[in-house]
């Protein structure tokens, strides 16, 4: 983090002052630090500016033992408000002897005010009565002493906890609390801690309280510095990171570990890098085995060289200084030395039993209660996997997915997989090039998770894209018919990921598939599974799908107006779907967009109800206009109908631009289309409902394009 000197500041006695907030805990988990931060900044913000006390900034900064917040620029006291409260209508708070009834005593009292001061005012609604109250200046300490002990009560853990007080569940336990308003404490009182001015140092370098003069996060950042707490956690991440930099390049390796260094950075307050070694007989493992040891159950930063290949050595950060690191080295290497024992216990335990036989294993494990087991769900992945390789018309991968399908799941009953439940995917794999297995086949065993994650990389090769497609499919639809329908933020079988999995390996590989094709399929084999009707429908699971696609495009900086258009026509064809939107978002830049838009769009709202047969008959033309009109479009639609069945949707709608719009606009000038005659009234709207639908029903609907 880094701050600024305030500036702006009146002459003189000082209006404004900074506010400076430590809740210290005991060791909170390090995934729970920055959600906590972050809802807590938003949230203190948003009080301070209901009670019209802006800032200037705002920052944070954490260690396991503490979050830290501070607000640069706050007025020391709060502007005088008037306020205007909404009450009942006028009607009924007037009688018709013009005295106040029930209904304004009530509101009268509860705004704390006479009756005869309530004000009749004209809304939108009607006539309403309003309590008009002045707000005195109040002092900022004193608001954040009344707002703190709410906001501090209100951050989001995933799991939380109380001590003492039944009302304040936190992730651990509170043990201080610093709350400085400039020079001057900000008083409350949280489960029994009374807030004062002191935070406190490394818990085993330099324990004791630590006294802060005022709110002032340099001093405060300095204190703790020198108490063997580095509290900037950019400064933090930035020494463990030059430090693994610097270990790995003596090796001839780079970085890659991100995440994990974030999440170490939330486990320490003094970090120092260590490096240690281990028997290099345990390489004879499975390189991902050796580095999920490390990594998963050590928070170790693995060693590779210029190869790229892990050589026996690794990187720890210790939460001590360097002349106490001895001991620590010595004893992280034989934690370590004990998992990779275990590890290769179990992979030579494994390699005794094949993966066909781990697969029949598989009866005995529930999926989901009311689909069966894990066995019958690789039986339909199995039939997922036929039918998108040939949909797909991916015929050379298609044995080879149908393979994987039916191995993908047999390493969840390994003693390997039991260990590092994380390398499901990856064990099957190196089992099944242990075994001799077709490289294909073992490739799409492993892919078949991914994506994993947002940031992880779609299945590369052929068969392992079309086993997770089966895969993600499968899972869609099972839940979904058990009604494990994700609401809020809670989604626990990972269907928004499973979605968004099969939109990105879909797209990213420019594949031709249709999804709702995929997934009819998918809701057909879990129909013929579950003993009871389904708690969803399969329209339900179409729409949740949807709405992931038009949010993956949107976090893309698609236009939300053209995501729409390209959305309303029938996605048979996801590729398809990704090429309409790339030529819609290209057209948008072009100057035959404007007539573009206008053209569908004046089609389309002439014939908004219109659900007559969509066929012409030119002996019925009475207007020159509508004859050239026809005329023209006939003409064109050939080649209209040519480049739109080729993916040329560019070109296309240049063609429909350029060649419809003038007599178009000529047709709506001179013909008046709801004439009295209803042949031919019917005539001139079936035309135009055809010019629309040759365009809104295959490219996009550009009626629902927002026109600046």
């Amino acid at each position: 983090i880094s701050f600024q000197p305030l500036s702006g500041r009146p002459q003189g006695e000082a209006l404004m002052d900074d506010f400076l907030l430590e809740i210290g805990c005991e060791e909170l988990p390090a995934s729970y630090i920055a959600p906590a931060l972050d809802a807590f900044q938003k949230s203190l913000a948003e009080a301070l500016a209901c009670e019209g006390l802006p800032f200037e900034s705002i920052t944070s900064t954490s260690t396991p033992r503490r979050l830290v917040v501070f607000v640069r620029g706050i007025p020391k006291k709060t502007p005088e408000r008037t306020v205007e409260v909404a009450g009942p209508p006028e009607r009924a708070a007037i009688d018709d002897a013009g005295r106040p009834t029930k209904a304004a005593l009530g509101f009268a009292r509860s705004q704390g005010i006479p009756a005869e001061d309530l004000v009749a005012k004209a809304t939108d609604r009607g006539r309403y009565m309003f309590a008009i109250k002045t707000i005195p200046a109040r002092l900022a300490r004193d608001v954040l002493a009344e707002a703190l002990p709410s906001l501090i009560r209100a951050i989001p853990f995933p799991k939380s906890m109380y001590w003492h007080d039944p009302s304040l569940r936190f992730a651990r336990p509170l043990r201080r609390l610093l709350a400085l308003f400039g020079d001057e404490p900000v008083d409350f009182e949280l489960d029994g801690i009374k807030s004062g001015r002191t935070s406190e140092g490394h818990p085993f370098l330099c324990p004791g309280p630590l006294e802060v003069s005022r709110a002032d996060i340099t001093e405060l950042l300095e204190k703790l510095r020198n108490a063997y707490v580095m509290a900037d956690r950019c400064e933090r991440r930035g020494k463990i990171l030059d430090e693994v930099r610097e270990a790995l390049a003596r090796h001839g390796g780079s970085f890659a570990e991100e995440a994990l260094l974030d999440e170490v950075t939330d486990l320490v307050e003094w970090p120092e890098v260590l490096e240690g070694s281990f028997s290099a007989d345990y390489l004879v493992l499975p390189e991902d085995v050796v580095a999920t040891a490390m990594m998963e159950h050590q928070r170790y930063f693995p060693v590779r060289d210029g190869t790229g290949h892990l050589v026996n050595r690794f990187l720890t950060v210790a939460n001590r200084t360097r002349e106490q690191c001895e001991g620590i080295r010595e004893g992280n290497e034989r934690v370590l030395a004990a998992r990779l024992y275990d590890a290769r216990f179990f992979w030579e335990a494994d390699r005794k039993t094949r993966l066909e036989e781990f697969a029949r294993r598989l009866d005995g494990v529930v999926y989901l209660a009311g689909l069966g087991t894990v066995a019958d769900k690789v039986e339909r992945m199995k039939l997922l996997a036929r039918w998108a390789g040939e949909a797909a018309g991916e015929r050379e991968a298609l044995d080879d997915a149908v393979e994987a399908a039916g191995l993908s799941k047999a390493d969840l009953v390994t003693e390997m997989v039991g260990e590092f439940p994380s390398l499901q995917g990856v064990v099957g794999r190196e089992y099944a090039l242990a075994e001799g297995k077709d490289r294909a086949v073992a490739t799409a065993i492993a892919e078949h998770y991914m994506p994993r994650t947002l940031s992880d990389k779609a299945p590369a090769t052929p068969a392992g894209r079309i086993t997770a497609l089966a895969d993600k499919a499968d899972t869609l639809a099972g839940a979904f018919a058990m009604g494990l329908v994700p609401s809020g933020s809670q989604d626990p079988y990972g269907l928004r990921r499973a979605s968004v999995g099969i939109i990105r390996i879909i797209i990213e590989a420019s594949m031709s598939l249709d999804v709702e094709g995929l997934l009819k399929r998918a809701w057909q084999l879990v129909g013929a599974a579950v003993s009871d009707q389904p708690k969803a429908s399969f329209d339900e699971l179409m729409a949740f799908v949807k709405e992931r696609l038009y949010q993956y495009y949107l976090d893309r900086g698609y236009r939300h107006d053209i995501l729409k258009a390209c959305m309303a026509v029938p996605i048979d064809d996801l590729g398809d779907f990704h090429r309409r939107l790339e030529a819609l978002t290209v057209a948008a830049a072009e100057e035959f967009w404007a007539d573009l838009v206008t053209t569908v769009e004046r089609t389309f709202n002439i014939t908004r109800g219109y659900n007559g047969p969509l066929e012409v008959d030119p002996e019925l033309f009475t207007e020159e206009s509508e004859r050239q009109l026809y005329e023209i479009f006939m003409s064109e639609r050939r080649e209209l109908d040519k480049l739109i069945d080729e993916g040329e949707y560019l070109a296309a709608s240049r063609l429909y631009a350029h060649t419809l719009a003038e007599p178009l606009h000529r047709f709506f000038d001179e013909v008046y289309v709801n004439v009295e005659d209803p042949r031919v009234r019917s005539n001139r709207l079936a035309l135009i409902k055809m010019i629309n639908l040759a365009y809104s029903g295959r490219i996009g609907d550009l009626a629902l394009i927002v026109r600046e």
